[in-house]
């Protein structure tokens, strides 16, 4: 659930067409790659002036063992 302080809001549509892209900014990229110079994203509505920046802060490694309780096949328990 979403919660705004009042006469603030987020347009679902918005929101949709961010969350397929914070994977894909998560992940290395080729320096080449639009992916890793392109850091806003304007709104899908033609009428909302908005962009949205998409910034990383930092890099974290995650082993699997630590996100998830289904182990890799043939990795000792």
């Amino acid at each position: 659930m979403l919660h705004f302080p009042p006469g603030q809001g987020f347009s679902m549509y918005s929101l949709a067409a961010l969350l397929p892209l914070l994977p894909a900014k998560q992940r290395a990229t080729d320096p080449h790659d639009w992916m890793s110079t392109d850091a806003e994203v304007a709104c899908p509505d033609p009428h909302c002036p908005t962009r949205f920046r998409i910034t990383r802060l930092g890099k974290r490694r995650f082993e699997h063992g630590e996100t998830t309780a289904v182990a890799l096949p043939g990795a000792a328990a």
